[in-house]
């Protein structure tokens, strides 16, 4: 075997030709003017065909493009290929910051002096370490007020299909709670609670998602006792908590929430129809865009 299952994720690395287009998606994802009620991307291909690589392609692109537009209001313009060179530098100085981060040491914090020099060290000359510092801040912008806020979902990763839904379901409300503010994280976590008083869902996932508001609520089994009778006939019903998601999506202004599913076919065939019936039930978010990915 000489070559890997990796996806490659440089424009460099391509030598089939996939960039292209990759760059014709991320564009269409970037000024998507239709994703108001949600939108779902197929991407086909059979097995080894690329798809991952497409997929990885694309998300670079997405981010640079948002770089592009970030720059071009400060008056400044750096194209695709400067920004490919500017994150080859940066890729050298990532696991520095990764460290900091885990050790729970504020990177903002970073004193210059010491940060010039960490990047100096890790780049080999002044011009790469320039580039490096230019793309971090970049990045630092982007991660404050993101365009499009990416998200991955592995579903082959999760075992039973009530598990599958809790699983997407608290991931996306983590992810987007971390980057939109507590109202977007409790109108999924309501959804949550409101699903899990109807079907047995994961409780642990709920706990990541609702921070133990609501793991509670849920039960291995799905015995209807009087109490569980009550909760099933009392409170918001499921279509108007999910109203209140929808709502609160739809005030997202000039963001859009691309949620990407790949590997779909390593699926049992009963997990692959349960994992469309989630993009079913959940595809007219507003705001939120599919990127799904199978054979």
């Amino acid at each position: 075997m000489r070559h890997s299952d990796r996806p490659i994720s440089h424009p460099s690395d391509d030598l089939l030709g996939r960039s292209d287009f990759a760059l014709a998606l991320a564009r269409s994802i970037y000024n998507m003017k239709v994703a108001g009620d949600g939108f779902v991307i197929g991407l086909i291909g059979t097995w080894g065909s690329g798809k991952s690589s497409v997929v990885e392609l694309t998300l670079r692109y997405l981010t640079h493009l948002e770089m592009q537009e970030k720059c071009a209001r400060c008056g400044k313009e750096f194209d695709l290929l400067a920004l490919d060179e500017m994150a080859d530098q940066f890729k050298l100085v990532k696991p520095i910051i990764d460290t900091l981060r885990e050790n729970n040491l504020d990177v903002h914090m970073w004193d210059r002096n010491h940060r010039n020099r960490d990047f100096f060290k890790a780049c080999g000359s002044a011009k790469e370490a320039e580039l490096a510092e230019i793309y971090w801040s970049l990045v630092k912008q982007v991660e404050n007020s993101p365009r499009n806020i990416i998200i991955r979902f592995s579903p082959w990763l999760i075992a039973g299909s009530a598990e599958l839904a809790s699983a997407l379901i608290s991931d996306v409300a983590r992810e987007l709670g971390e980057k939109l503010g507590g109202e977007i994280r409790e109108a999924f976590a309501a959804l949550l609670s409101r699903l899990s008083q109807v079907v047995p869902l994961a409780g642990a996932a709920v706990d990541v998602a609702t921070q133990g508001a609501f793991g509670g609520l849920l039960s291995a089994g799905f015995d209807v006792t009087d109490r569980m009778a009550k909760r099933l006939t009392s409170g918001p019903t499921l279509d108007s908590v999910r109203e209140r998601l929808r709502r609160k999506l739809r005030e997202l202004q000039n963001c859009k929430i691309v949620l990407v599913i790949d590997d779909l076919d390593r699926l049992t065939p009963a997990e692959a129809v349960e994992m469309m019936s989630l993009v079913k039930g959940l595809g007219d978010l507003p705001n939120v865009v599919y990127l799904l990915c199978f054979d």
